[in-house]
């Protein structure tokens, strides 16, 4: 499980602006284009932390990361 959650936070934040700039962007819009996937994730994130520790349910919310994070 560790190795699947790793695995993104590793390559994805080094690779995709240079990916964005290899499609033909400029740096500048290469590093702006890359920012919302993560924006997403934390807002996600927020959010299901603050619905388990709303509803006490802690098992649903890990299986769903763990599944998001293993899709890709």
């Amino acid at each position: 499980m560790f190795f699947l959650t790793n695995m993104a936070y590793s390559s994805l934040p080094v690779f995709l602006p240079k990916i964005m700039t290899q499609m033909g962007h400029d740096p500048l819009t290469a590093q702006a284009l890359s920012a919302p996937p993560y924006l997403c994730a934390f807002i996600t994130v927020l959010f299901t932390a603050h619905m388990s520790d709303r509803l006490r349910v802690r098992t649903t919310p890990i299986v769903f990361h763990a599944l998001a994070s293993s899709a890709g």
